[in-house]
């Protein structure tokens, strides 16, 4: 009877090997290319190449419009600039004193290999939300465009924004446009980053 049993038990376990062989032979294409779409998609490239030629500490002017034609408030920061991740995504710690009141922002900046697009996340001590961006960078004139959503305070929702770069005699511009109360956008900030 014991025989019996350890023939059985022998005949079960090689059965299971057998079909998990077989179940494993046709899952290998598979989990190749499974692997291999994992490879490129956390493989740094020539995107994340040309976000490390923007890490540096930058003298950082900012001139914000609190309506269209107003006069800007001029205020002067400082931006410091490292890559995280291996190389995969631009730190920037952002420090100011906005009207009297100190200010501190941590932004991140990315590019997506499988949407094949730049994205951005924002947030500072003037707020306790996030804003959140995608977009695109030419590379060769260092112009680009993100376009996001951005927490409104006075309605309690959100609000669309869009970040336009351009580079202009060694410096990096960036401006910054937000739906207004008439659904229009404006540019209400400017922040021109000279390096130090």
């Amino acid at each position: 009877m014991a025989r019996k049993t350890t023939s059985l038990a022998f005949l079960v376990c090689a059965a299971a090997c057998l079909f998990a062989g077989a179940a494993t032979a046709q899952e290998q294409p598979e989990m190749a290319a499974a692997m291999e779409a994992m490879q490129k998609a956390m493989t740094p490239g020539p995107e994340h190449a040309h976000l490390a030629e923007m890490v540096g500490e930058f003298k950082a002017t900012l001139k914000m419009w609190s309506v269209p034609g107003a006069p800007p408030t001029v205020s002067e920061g400082k931006s410091v600039r490292k890559m995280v991740l291996g190389g995969r995504v631009l730190h920037e710690d952002y420090t100011n004193n906005l009207m009297g009141m100190p200010m501190t922002g941590i932004g991140h900046t990315g590019y997506d290999n499988v949407t094949g697009k730049y994205w951005g996340t924002w947030s500072d001590n003037l707020s306790t939300g996030v804003s959140i961006l995608e977009g695109t960078l030419d590379m060769k004139t260092g112009t680009g465009t993100m376009e996001g959503m951005t927490s409104q305070p006075m309605t309690g929702g959100k609000i669309k924004m869009r970040i336009e770069m351009r580079s202009e005699d060694g410096k990096e511009i960036n401006d910054f446009y937000f739906e207004g109360p008439d659904g229009e956008m404006f540019k209400s900030m400017e922040i021109t980053y000279e390096r130090m």
